[in-house]
């Protein structure tokens, strides 16, 4: 039962109007021919069930196209796919979101198959100064959001998760930097308890261009490139660039580094430690 319920969907159900149009004059269509042919007195010298048989031939091309096309869709569903968002901007405390703070950028992965996305990291591939210089950092995997509250260097990151049907989302942290008593930009790696990494760069050092890109099993990688920077005054920015700048040649530097300082929204004074809090 179940089989046939399918392919009445595959033939009908789930087609729209102008399918069903298309489908129905195609199998009437030697019918009205015949009818047409006798009406105005042109002789037909092929026998009756000739007719039969050329409707069921173009119904049984019906159905090899429709079922032909409804396995194209599944599979099209089912292949792997991931969406890279645009730099997500996150604060702590979240009050103090346009006001120095200690500020992280993320990104947003999606999964846009009906399948589940196993063992799914998120590398870097490249990673270039403001001086043009490559650096050595390549190959080192990112953490998830959820995990921002632990120390760098005394818990072991988890490097692969898993995204579980289509919609299911994952936060990814790149980078983050205290406004306010920092001036390092910490890097948010994946790493082990006992690895030793150089994750920390002096702000100015920036800006940074770097390169993400997102494995799963049986999955095309997906890549975008982003730059990381520190304002004039003060404020970690990162934004979508469509192009990696080349290695060996100093990249212009952008724009918003010289933004203004946004307006406070906020009128909680600022006091040491709060952002700890």
């Amino acid at each position: 039962m179940g089989r046939i319920r399918f392919l009445w969907g595959v033939l009908w159900r789930d087609l729209g109007v102008t399918p069903r149009v298309y489908q129905a004059i195609g199998l009437i269509a030697p019918l009205i021919l015949t009818w047409l042919a006798t009406e105005f007195g042109i002789q037909i010298s092929y026998p009756a069930h000739t007719i039969v048989g050329v409707t069921a031939a173009i119904f049984i091309v019906i159905v090899f196209l429709r079922l032909f096309h409804r396995a194209y869709e599944l599979e099209a569903a089912l292949k792997p796919r991931i969406e890279i968002s645009d730099p997500v901007e996150s604060t702590m405390p979240k009050i103090r979101g346009n006001n120095l703070a200690l500020r992280f950028y993320s990104v947003t992965l999606t999964n846009l198959s009906d399948g589940d996305l196993k063992n799914c990291r998120v590398k870097m591939t490249e990673f270039i100064n403001r001086r043009g210089e490559a650096a050595t950092e390549i190959g080192m995997l990112f953490r998830l959001s959820r995990e921002r509250h632990s120390k760098t260097g005394k818990h072991t990151f988890a490097q692969a998760f898993e995204l579980n049907g289509k919609g299911d989302k994952v936060s990814i942290d790149i980078a983050a930097l205290d406004e306010v008593n920092g001036s390092f930009v910490n890097m948010q790696y994946a790493t082990a308890a006992s690895e030793k990494v150089f994750y920390e760069l002096h702000r100015s050092l920036f800006p940074h261009w770097l390169t993400i890109r997102v494995t799963a099993d049986a999955m095309a990688s997906v890549t975008k490139s982003f730059c990381g920077y520190v304002s004039e005054d003060g404020f970690l920015r990162m934004e979508t660039v469509a192009a990696m700048p080349i290695a060996g040649h100093a990249p212009p530097l952008p724009a918003g580094i010289k933004s203004a300082r946004p307006q406070f929204l906020e009128t909680i004074p600022w006091r040491t430690g709060e952002m700890n809090q």
